[in-house]
């Protein structure tokens, strides 16, 4: 059977579980491939799996030349080196056009499971949306007769109620008496809140007390079930507002300081690294950035960032500075006056202009691309797909191809060594915006990229028998080649030299006091005894870090013996930790569902010849479903390989979740001895050939023995240094600098010398490996 009918007759479930791992533009021309991947792409079951698995991007509303808006969707892409910020495009939506609105001033009002509530600043009275940018759905609000004469009196809040699941749009309106010179309130003689939940056909007024304050400028964040505003009081004193979307009542909030009377309202709520956020601007030379650690407690209100003034940032402006994203390093990416974006570099304490698209930036927004239908939420006033203005004429091409072509279409898109291909100017598109035509020609052969997605996440699903084959593109066979030179080299012509590098390694290892030192968290009281080993510790700074778990006492601040190991963003990043406890168990599959993570490789035996344990049994459940605390593990298949690997198919949830599980790849080595390396290179190298095609998106890859160093360590280098080499990281040639840099991450990482002599041997037999195959193919 074809690569192509292979794929098209696969279960459900399991073209599911791939799809739903794909970028959102990717999805939207995988709806063309045929009527059965249209069906289920188009379920609410999909969106939200998709949903699930999604990242945020960067949502960028912008006036277009000529007064038209657009909403243009980015993703995330940060340098290797962290001195540049880019942002692919996803897709672009024209606003305008799409909604059929008046040209003229669109406004963001919240971002929630990829829907966008928007405002449009018509004449008469303010027109409101909830709008999908990927599926090109809207529904149009009603308008209230009595507030087209007061349109400047209201503020707004998007919401979800987390009990009903029911999207809410927030009006609050004023009337009373405004100094006509100053703009200032005088008196308030009414002040009421309405209701519109989506799938109704009219607004509701609350009843009880509307405790809001009678100035707001900015957009309400939402965040933990509350709507949350910056006001003022009749005073000029600052408070927080907070509205409760499920209970439709106001709540008092705590600010992280008193107000201040008559002081301009220059603050502005966000919702960073999942906390509520508050940005202070009413300093002349700094910007605070304050996080509230704990929802709703004042005193964990803390200065998370103190950023001093550049000249773009002097004087005020109206929406004042937003807080966007915490990223892993620390830099904070914010947006002032909705028209600069900056990320700060918190090692240097320095503000970086960044550009997202073209100029004429409206507003900027974290946002989640999803297919969450407005359809499936309830009736709506107006749908409006606008097929033909946004996807472009071009792309009817698309839609008549077989299915057959359309697959191989997608191969060609799913390449990450070129780019995107630039067109002339299209209905609908930019000249500078990527153009998603059809291939020129319609029966391409099958492109290796696309085995790259697939089929990884066939060896997580299916018991496949054969790991999948790798074939090189010109670039990475030459980097290979080149490499392989290089390991060949030394290992066959300078072996002393491969044994003074371990010296050399082992003169500079970190020295026990240096560790304790920086593992406070790991020998703390509460937390030694999770440790197999007292003198393997993850370091304070890298440990991975669990949002709950098993010990629930604050003072253990999610603890688990387990350390993030990388090198760079290109390639893939590691978990490694110790062989679980038995009473670690539940914080290690915890771990998994929170980090996402697809694979699992251990590279241990439950107990060694020796009777010694040297890992709890956290896994098997041949019998049935095994829970550990809240979390259910169930076996869907065991597989034995020819190379002695034990693959096991697990899904794991929590029990009463009602999210679909996740599926994890566990890989078992149990014929790795411990402190020594295999007879020959194969298992291994088939553990890699199974893993290092799944895509680093999908989470990081958890790989442990006993103490989570040494066999673990061994695998992590060769692992990395095969991914750099064929993304071009030629500086994956030097193990020395590798395996120091993964020592700084975990201590006593690749213990032996014979385990580094391994890694060398294990390289040199995969690079002829790939070498050897490429040919062939090339020669096919």
């Amino acid at each position: 059977m074809s690569d192509e009918g292979f794929l098209m007759n696969l279960p459900s479930h399991i073209i599911v579980e791939i799809l739903s791992r794909l970028p959102a533009i990717t999805v939207i021309n995988c709806k063309l491939v045929c009527k059965k991947w249209l069906t289920l792409i188009s379920t609410p079951e999909f969106a939200k799996v998709h949903l699930s698995r999604s990242n945020p991007g960067l949502g960028v509303f912008q006036h277009e030349p000529g007064g038209g808006e657009v909403c243009r969707l980015f993703e995330f892409k940060e340098d290797v080196d962290h001195h540049h910020l880019h942002y692919d495009p996803v897709i672009k939506f024209e606003v305008s056009v799409s909604l059929g609105i008046s040209r003229g001033a669109t406004g963001q009002l919240g971002s929630i499971n990829g829907l966008v509530c928007l405002r449009n600043f018509h004449h008469e009275y303010d027109a409101l949306y909830v709008c999908n940018p990927i599926t090109r759905e809207y529904v149009a609000l009603p308008v209230l007769d009595w507030l087209v004469q007061n349109p400047s009196q209201v503020t707004y809040g998007f919401g979800l109620s987390t009990i009903s699941g029911k999207y809410k749009v927030v009006r609050i309106f004023h009337e009373g008496v405004v100094n006509p010179t100053t703009g200032a309130w005088l008196s308030i003689s009414k002040s009421e809140c309405h209701v519109y939940t989506l799938g109704t056909d009219s607004w509701r007024a609350i009843n009880g007390d509307v405790s809001f304050g009678y100035s707001c400028r900015s957009v309400g964040p939402f965040f933990n079930g509350n709507l949350h505003w910056v006001i003022q009081d009749l005073e000029g004193s600052e408070l927080i507002s907070c509205f409760d979307v499920e209970k439709e009542s106001f709540q008092p909030f705590p600010p992280p300081i008193p107000g201040e009377p008559h002081q301009k309202s220059l603050r502005s709520l966000g919702v960073v690294a999942d906390c509520l956020c508050l940005c202070d601007n009413t300093s002349d030379s700094e910007i605070v950035i304050w996080i509230m650690k704990e929802y709703g407690v004042k005193k964990s209100w803390i200065k998370e960032f103190v950023i001093s003034k550049v000249p773009d940032f002097a004087g005020p402006a109206y929406e004042m500075v937003h807080a966007l994203k915490i990223f892993e390093n620390d830099d904070l990416l914010l947006t002032w006056d909705d028209y600069c974006l900056f990320l700060y570099r918190n090692q240097s304490k320095t503000l970086q202009k960044v550009k997202a698209g073209p100029n004429y930036t409206i507003q900027t927004m974290l946002h989640v691309p999803s297919f969450v239908s407005i359809k499936d939420i309830g009736t709506l006033v107006a749908i409006c797909l606008a097929f033909l203005l946004n996807i472009g004429f071009s792309n009817l091409w698309f839609a008549l191809l077989s299915a057959q072509a359309a697959l191989h279409y997608l191969n060609s898109r799913f390449s990450e060594f070129r780019e995107p291909r630039v067109t002339s100017s299209r209905i609908g598109c930019e000249a500078a915006d990527p153009q998603w035509l059809p291939p020129e020609n319609p029966s391409p052969p099958l492109l290796p990229p696309f085995h790259r997605l697939w089929r990884p996440l066939l060896s997580i699903l299916l018991p496949i028998s054969n790991p999948p084959r790798l074939t090189l593109t010109a670039d990475q066979l030459h980097h290979c080649s080149e490499a392989l030179k290089f390991f060949k080299a030394k290992k066959f012509d300078s072996p002393q030299t491969i044994r003074q590098e371990f010296l050399t390694l082992q003169a500079n290892r970190m020295k026990a006091m240096d560790m304790r030192n920086r593992c406070t968290v790991a020998l703390d009281s509460v937390n030694y005894s999770k440790n197999r080993y007292t003198d393997v510790l993850p370091f304070d700074n890298n440990r991975v870090v669990l949002k709950q778990c098993k010990d629930y006492r604050p003072s253990a601040r999610g603890y688990i013996n387990a350390s993030f190991v990388t090198t760079s963003e290109s390639v893939s990043r590691f978990i490694a930790t110790q062989g679980p406890l038995p009473h670690t168990f539940e914080d290690f599959w915890e771990m998994i569902i929170q980090y996402r993570c697809p694979i699992i490789v251990m590279l241990t035996r439950l107990v060694d010849n020796y009777r010694t344990v040297k890992c709890g049994d956290y896994f098997q459940a041949e019998d049935g479903p095994r829970e550990f605390g809240n979390i259910c593990i169930v076996t869907k298949w065991i597989k034995t390989s020819d190379t002695s690997l034990v693959l096991r198919c697990l899904e794991v949830n929590y029990k009463e979740s009602e999210e679909p599980p996740l599926s994890v790849l566990h890989i078992q080595y149990p014929e790795w001895p411990d402190h020594g390396v295999p007879k020959d290179t194969v298992a291994v190298r088939e553990i890699l050939k199974r893993v290092h095609g799944v895509p680093p998106s999908l989470g990081p890859i958890v790989v442990h023995c006993s103490a989570g160093i040494g066999r673990t360590g061994t695998y992590c280098a060769i692992h990395n240094t095969i991914q750099r080499v064929l993304v071009g990281d030629m500086s994956a040639l030097d193990l020395v600098n590798t395996i120091t840099s993964f020592r700084l991450q975990r201590i006593g990482m690749v213990q032996t010398l014979e385990q580094y002599l391994f890694i060398y041997d294990a390289i040199v037999d995969e690079l002829e490996d790939l070498i050897s195959d490429s040919c062939y193919h090339s020669a096919q």
